[in-house]
């Protein structure tokens, strides 16, 4: 991560679970689209995350990303505090292809450890 990027005051609660962080970098189709619904975000959460992946697109394709995914970067520009319609204009920006920078949740059910949506978003609390 770069070091002039902003420090946020936010805690995040991964719930037990381990956290591995990776980036993709995806062409988008003759619809300027890579396939993916995005929720959280400014200001309900700090954190914009990965809902869904549509069938049949380059994130479906690709098959890196997962609903739940935490989106860190969108081609080197950090997303934290921004507003998932900030977030999406910056994919829609992108020209021909997007990198993502993100978090990847493993949960593991043995332990009682899920991705259910509520718990996405409890990762993310603001400290005061």
């Amino acid at each position: 991560m770069d070091d002039d990027e902003p420090d946020y005051l936010y805690d995040e609660d991964k719930l037990g679970m381990t956290v591995s962080s990776a980036s993709v970098t995806l062409t988008k189709d003759e619809n300027n689209l890579i396939g993916i619904s995005i929720g959280g975000g400014s200001p309900v959460c700090p954190c914009v995350y990965i809902v869904q992946i549509f069938d049949g697109t380059p994130a479906a394709v690709d098959g890196s990303l997962e609903p739940g995914d935490e989106i860190l970067r969108i081609n080197r520009q950090p997303v934290k505090g921004k507003s998932r319609t900030e977030v999406a204009r910056m994919i829609q920006g992108c020209k021909d292809s997007v990198t993502i920078v993100y978090n990847k949740l493993h949960a593991n059910p043995k332990q009682g450890k899920t991705l259910d949506i509520g718990n996405i978003y409890r990762r993310c609390r603001k400290l005061t």
